[in-house]
């Protein structure tokens, strides 16, 4: 397989399930580094980028846990924190 088809067929099979996750999807698309003119790219740079995408995992995190909650709702089961759990069990 090519290396062409193989990039496409990865990118294809991701379906992004909420908002935070198309972001991250486009982020990563349109993502350019600084070029340094020794050196590769700007380490600062790179480093600014990950925690910009570190964020937005975590948003996207967020957004999973509260369709996954819905969901447990939705079907009966119970939504809440492990720490709510706990505290019934009395832990």
């Amino acid at each position: 397989m090519s290396e062409r088809k193989r990039r496409r067929s990865a990118g294809e099979d991701i379906q992004p399930l909420n908002r935070e996750q198309k972001r991250i999807l486009a982020w990563l698309k349109k993502v350019r580094f600084r070029k340094r003119l020794f050196g590769g790219v700007s380490e600062r740079d790179v480093w600014k980028k990950i925690e910009e995408l570190n964020h937005m995992y975590d948003l996207a995190l967020v957004a999973e846990r509260a369709r996954y909650d819905a969901l447990l709702q939705a079907r009966g089961g119970d939504a809440g924190d492990d720490t709510n759990s706990m505290e019934r069990e009395g832990g």
